[in-house]
Order: structure tokens, then C-alpha cells, then sequence
């Protein structure tokens, strides 16, 4: 059984939450309303060992027993408890679960368009997400709410942040209208290309002006192959040229399994579609990539051509990865993408840039208007200081 419980309960979703936090119970608590005036406490346990559905039931028992007599602090006059009994496995859970999308009509159809990943479907990741995208394709939920745990960036937000998040996120999704699955000729369904889109908004949502620039360059549309073998067993392709000859129309092409594996946001993953993307940012209106972008200040270009070229240098030495990986290495395109990768991933690896050099992290602060460690108003920069050679 995967590490998720489904328990009713008729009352506010911040007041639930407040209220199993007083009883004591641990976990990552996500709520959701499928019908009027109920809510439904997603409680997905840290703890790895919840692997059965008798582990289940006893945390759930211990819940209820917690839960008598708590009253919530809100403005709901009373609490009415926890509704389902949760003796095996609730309606609830059987409506949601992977066996009964999975069988769906709509299920069935994307799992037989996707059998080039059929070595993910015993992942719990995966399964959630697949759920997800079948209500999503079904016209059953809010995508905002139905990959909200898919999304922290967003979670984070209010206000008129967040207004600005989403409008990032529709025009995005906009863009990628069009996506075409190169192994049938059809058209991504709508769920793969909503991934997609969220995916590029949890990194440069937060920058109207690096999102337009990638929409710009982007102008032969987004791709996905099922198993890799139209970018030649690459994860990820980023491309402005094909014979006969070099065009300003660029293209991106990703491999399914990576798009889905990106979204899942596993600890230490290279995220591929961010990373393709950065090529895009690279090259912007030029005519080809070296690792310097063309929105890049002129002041900090030798910055980063001097702190790319120490971690270089003590990479040839002695093989130093310095928090990077090898690939990284490959040439000052591939260093330029990775090392973008890894500062727009989340502060965890934004800070392992940091530690190995400072001055890099910087730059990229600096360019890509971020700073996770020290929350410094970044003031972008202005038009005049780009670099000499911009077209």
C-alpha cells in the first residue's frame, strides 16, 4: 500500500489541519475537498515502513483516539470528528486509488500510450501523479490543487505573488499547447503538457522577463519522445540546428520518463527540462552557446569566466566535482546549464554552489533575480549592461 491515508472530516481545512497538529500526529497533512462542505486529510507518512494496510489502520486508530475532544479554534461551532470509520479500505481511497484509474477508460488509454515507462508504475510516486492526471484529463479537479504537493514554489505563495505565479503558469502552458508526443504524431494529452508547464514555473516563474525570453526562443514548439530514440538516447535535447542549415527557430525534446521523474522533484535528480531550458537562455538571440548568456551583465561575465574556469582547472587536476557533477565538465555550454540547474533546483543545491564558490553563486543570483541564502532584493539589470555582442 502506498504512504497515503484518506480520512473524512467535515470541518475548516486550516482548522483540520491545526487540529491534527494538537493531537500529535506526524506526516506531510495536504487538504483537499472532492465535495461540498467535506475535506479530505491526504496524510502521507515520512515514515517508510508504513507498507500495509494493518500499519495503516493502527495509525488511523491512534488518530481517532487523539482526536476525541479536540475542538478546532476557529469559528465552526462544533467539531464533528473524524466521519469514516476506516475499517479497511475507505470509499474514498477505493475511488482514488491507481487500480481504479488505471482501469478507467481514460486510464487505460494513457497507460497504453505510455508502455515505454512501464517500469515506473510500481513507483508510489508515480502512481500519484498518474491519479492526478487522469482526474486532470477527466475534468475531476483544480490542477493547481491536484499536483499541489507537485508545486512548493507555489504552495509558498499568496497575495498577488501568487497571481503573478499563475499567470506565469497559464501563459507557459499556453505556449506548450501544441506539444506533440514524436513517437505517434499526436498531440500530449493535457495532463503531461500541464506538468510540463508547472515544472518550468517552479523555476523561473518568479522572472516574467527570463520567461519571455525562453517563449521567444522557443518558436519551433516542445517534444516528447517516449524512450529517447529521436534525440538519440539523449534525456534531453535542446536544438537550433538541422541540415541543411542553422535556424533561429528553436526546438526542446524530452524523453516522458525524465518529464515525469523532473516532476517528482527527487532529492539529487538533475532536473532535464530546466536544464534544456538554460541552453535556451545560453543562446537567446545569438548564434550559438558558450556558457555566457546573452542577458548576462557584462560585469559579472568575468566573474563567471573566472570561477568557471578554478573549477575547471581543479576538476583536470585532480577530478574535483566541487557539489557539481561530471557532466558538468563536458565543455562551458553543458557547465553553464548544469550549474543553472542546480541554483534553480531549491536552495539545498543553490547552497552547495555557495559552499564551492561564492563568487558563482553570486552571478547566477544576480541573473537569475534569486537569492535562497541571504534574501536580498535583486534589482535586474539594465539593458545597456548586457553583452557587447547582443544582436
Amino acid at each position: 500500500m502506498a504512504a497515503s491515508i484518506y480520512i473524512f472530516s467535515i470541518c475548516k481545512p486550516s482548522e483540520t489541519a491545526l487540529n491534527w497538529k494538537q493531537a500529535g500526529i506526524k506526516g506531510e497533512l495536504n487538504i483537499h475537498k472532492p465535495f461540498q462542505h467535506t475535506f479530505v486529510l491526504n496524510i502521507k507518512h515520512m515514515n517508510s515502513a508504513l507498507n500495509s494496510i494493518n500499519s495503516a489502520l493502527d495509525i488511523i486508530r491512534n488518530a481517532k483516539s487523539k482526536l476525541q475532544g479536540v475542538r478546532p479554534t476557529g469559528e465552526v461551532s462544533e467539531y464533528t470528528g473524524v466521519v469514516s470509520e476506516y475499517i479497511g479500505e475507505s470509499l474514498y481511497e477505493q475511488g482514488n486509488s491507481f487500480e481504479n484509474y488505471s482501469t478507467s477508460p481514460e486510464g487505460a488509454e494513457l497507460l497504453s500510450r505510455e508502455a515505454a515507462i512501464s517500469g515506473l508504475l510500481n513507483s508510489p510516486n508515480y502512481q500519484n501523479i498518474f491519479v492526478a492526471r487522469v482526474q486532470y484529463n477527466m475534468g475531476e479537479g483544480d490542477p493547481m490543487e491536484l499536483f499541489s504537493e507537485y508545486m512548493p514554489n507555489r504552495a509558498a505563495l499568496g497575495g498577488d505573488d501568487l497571481i503573478a505565479y499563475d499567470a506565469q503558469l497559464h501563459r507557459i502552458l499556453q505556449h506548450m499547447n501544441n506539444t506533440t508526443i514524436l513517437d505517434d504524431g499526436l498531440t500530449a494529452d493535457p495532463s503531461l503538457k500541464f506538468i510540463m508547464a508547472a515544472n518550468l514555473t517552479e523555476a523561473l516563474g518568479h522572472s516574467p522577463g527570463l520567461v519571455d525570453r525562453v517563449l521567444r526562443d522557443i518558436n519551433r514548439g516542445w517534444h516528447v519522445t517516449m524512450d529517447g530514440s529521436h534525440i538519440n538516447g539523449y534525456n534531453g535535447l535542446y536544438n537550433w540546428w538541422e541540415p541543411p542549415f542553422r535556424s533561429d527557430r528553436a526546438k526542446i525534446t524530452l524523453k516522458l520518463e525524465e518529464v515525469l521523474l523532473d516532476f517528482e522533484d527527487q532529492p539529487g535528480r538533475m532536473n532535464t527540462l530546466v536544464h534544456e531550458v538554460a541552453h535556451s537562455i545560453d543562446r537567446y538571440r545569438r548564434g550559438d552557446t558558450d556558457g555566457v548568456p546573452t542577458y548576462m551583465n557584462r560585469e559579472d561575465i568575468p566573474t563567471l569566466v573566472s570561477a568557471r574556469n578554478e573549477l575547471f582547472a581543479a576538476h583536470a587536476a585532480d577530478g574535483s566535482l566541487n557539489g557539481l557533477r561530471e557532466y558538468s565538465y563536458e565543455n562551458n555550454s553543458e557547465f553553464w546549464a548544469d550549474i543553472s540547474t542546480y541554483f534553480l533546483s531549491g536552495e539545498e543545491s543553490a547552497e552547495r554552489i555557495f559552499n564551492n564558490s561564492p563568487e558563482l553563486y553570486g552571478v547566477l543570483s544576480r541573473f537569475y533575480e534569486k537569492d535562497y541564502l541571504f534574501e536580498n532584493e535583486i534589482t535586474p539589470h539594465s539593458p545597456e549592461l548586457i553583452r557587447d555582442d547582443f544582436i
